[in-house]
């Protein structure tokens, strides 16, 4: 090569670098399009944080915002290919700093948000890993059905997919179990060359309908749960579905009409934690307190 050709290539070379990272993975464009997909500034630094107060802000090198399982399985082809890693992202209101990459490419699966079954003969809803809690609850409501879980702490704005990937805690799981407890099946890309789609639970069953989470495989759906995202990309959930119970309470009100059994007793001092209401769109979810051990708060001192 002379050396005015090498040195056009080193200059074009270093000018690669320096601009688009686009230019550095061919085709992802073409996968979900121009509108969804980024790598300016100040797209990825509205993408650099959760809402945790300590970890420091990572920059993923592109933005991709997915709105099928088929755009994520060509997403992942293509990251193969070019040995790039990929962190997906829900609704990025985790404490523990998982849903940010530096560099790579930072999927973020909000625009999977649709609920494409709610069946109310065999107790099973359908929905994306996108869809967060608030808007997925409204629609159940409307129906008098309920996941029985409300979702994580981290608020009605968390997606489907964080609370399954955390294996969260959330409102109601003294009764319901954490939030994979309620999960029936998935519908995951593998992170492998081939993007590989695969069902789990009575959904990989192409004869029956995803009413079920056992009993048809090993509990394949179980490797998902809480995997933080590492095991493959969560596009669907299958859900358990429960009558939405007309009242709901989590201390004794004020007529004292509880059963016995169910009042503080009296060998086991609490404490009492108001909780004010709140108002999401047009559903209002409220509680009116809390009870915990009074040794809570001495422990917890103890700890912090």
């Amino acid at each position: 090569m002379e050396a005015s050709s090498l040195s056009i290539f080193v200059w074009g070379i270093f000018f690669l670098g320096m601009g688009s990272s686009l230019l550095l993975v061919p085709g992802i464009e073409e996968v979900v399009g121009d509108e969804f997909i980024s790598d300016k500034d100040f797209m990825k630094a509205a993408y650099s944080r959760n809402v945790d107060p300590a970890f420091p802000d990572r920059w993923a090198d592109i933005i991709v915002r997915p709105e099928t399982t088929e755009e994520v399985s060509d997403i992942v082809k293509i990251a193969n290919k070019y040995k790039i890693h990929m962190v997906p992202r829900g609704g990025g209101a985790d404490l523990v700093g998982g849903s940010v990459s530096e560099g790579g490419i930072l999927i973020d699966l909000t625009r999977m948000n649709q609920i494409y079954e709610i069946n109310l003969d065999d107790y099973y809803c359908v929905v994306g890993c996108g869809i967060t809690w608030a808007s997925m609850l409204s629609e159940l409501q409307k129906k008098g059905m309920t996941t029985g879980i409300l979702g994580p702490g981290s608020g009605y704005s968390a997606t489907i997919g964080g609370g399954l990937s955390n294996a969260t805690v959330g409102f109601s799981s003294t009764k319901y179990g954490v939030v994979p407890d309620i999960c029936l099946g998935v519908e995951v890309v593998l992170p492998n060359p081939d993007g590989t789609i695969i069902r789990t639970g009575a959904a990989s069953n192409q004869y029956a309908t995803p009413f079920c989470r056992y009993g048809v495989a090993p509990d394949f759906t179980g490797l998902f749960m809480g995997d933080v995202g590492t095991m493959g990309l969560k596009c669907k959930a299958f859900l358990r579905l429960f009558p939405d119970p007309p009242i709901k309470t989590t201390s004794p009100n004020h007529s004292g009409s509880l059963p016995k059994a169910a009042k503080p007793s009296s060998a086991f001092p609490c404490v009492m934690r108001s909780i004010p209401s709140w108002k999401i769109g047009a559903t209002k979810f409220s509680a009116s307190s809390i009870v915990f051990p009074s040794g809570y708060l001495s422990i917890r001192k103890k700890c912090t």
